[in-house]
């Protein structure tokens, strides 16, 4: 995950602007990490349903966050080690912190604080990455994937998740409270340098970035009457996730103050209503370092 720092500048309704001090979209709070681990542990059924590193003998995870996902690469990849490296101090503590709490993968896992393109020349090669909703917050993406290049070996198998924020939808109807609210945490992230919508562009920026044999598909997440209780849980799930938002939309003046209890009771109501579908669509890629 990676943290920013920035000045932003909004104008308000009477067209004045006003400048505050922000950090990453959904913030560094120990509610954020337990969020974030259960994120990881509810989206693992739509993302890792398969091993593709599978026989990688060290595999580099990149924006490791709070380590929601290393958890569960060390369950995917036994025969695997894993330098979790992540960039935002708070986030690396509280990876160390689960660590800590599960010693049994301490010879497995190492953690590392730093940017990825701060790593020494000297740093191991690694035979595979993994990227799970990183690039989404990076104004630089081809420059992390090439540091991350120039850190594995020949012919190492690269995974990518990402998000196209624009494929999501409810049916039959959209709610307008859940509409402007999800545009102004669009809207934050892109002020934060971010892309909402990076997953249209994810075969490109990899290619960029030097890999090769890049393959795309689109995991689709739809739940409707067939899965009621998926469907409950996942609204349940993305009303947590646009709640974790209200802090910075608040301090930016995007929303107003109840708007995200508001967002959040809507969303865990529609998991609860026969008729209602979700949709999204997540995009994978895998790919190779050149050999």
């Amino acid at each position: 995950m990676v943290s920013l720092e920035l000045t932003l500048t909004f104008p308000n309704a009477h067209g004045a602007c006003k400048t505050f001090r922000v950090t990453y979209l959904h913030g560094y709070t120990e509610a954020e990490a337990a969020r974030l681990r259960h994120q990881a542990l509810h989206l693992a059924p739509y993302i890792l349903f398969d091993r593709p590193l599978v026989g990688a003998k060290r595999i580099l995870e990149v924006g490791s966050g709070v380590g929601g996902q290393t958890a569960i690469l060390v369950g995917q990849y036994p025969e695997s080690q894993i330098t979790a490296v992540e960039r935002e101090i708070s986030s690396h503590e509280a990876g160390e912190r689960w660590l800590a709490q599960n010693s049994e993968f301490r010879s497995r896992v190492e953690q590392i604080h730093s940017d990825v393109r701060d790593l020494p020349s000297g740093f191991p090669k690694h035979d595979a990455a993994f990227f799970c909703w990183v690039l989404e917050h990076c104004p630089e993406p081809v420059a992390v994937l090439k540091a991350t290049l120039r850190h594995l070996t020949p012919g190492a198998r690269v995974l990518v998740h990402e998000v196209f924020n624009q494929a999501f939808d409810i049916r039959p109807k959209f709610p307008k409270v859940v509409q402007q609210y999800y545009d102004a945490l669009n809207a934050l992230q892109r002020a934060f340098g971010g892309d909402p919508n990076v997953g249209s562009a994810l075969g490109q920026l990899l290619f960029e970035a030097g890999f090769a044999n890049i393959r795309i598909s689109s995991p689709l997440i739809q739940l409707d009457d067939r899965e009621p209780k998926a469907r409950e849980a996942m609204f349940d799930y993305m009303g947590a996730l646009f709640r974790s938002g209200e802090p910075g939309l608040l301090e930016a003046g995007l929303v107003p103050s109840n708007m995200g209890e508001e967002v959040e009771r809507t969303l865990r109501a529609l998991g609860r209503t026969p008729g209602v579908a979700f949709h999204y669509t997540i995009v994978r890629a895998t790919a190779q370092a050149p050999v």
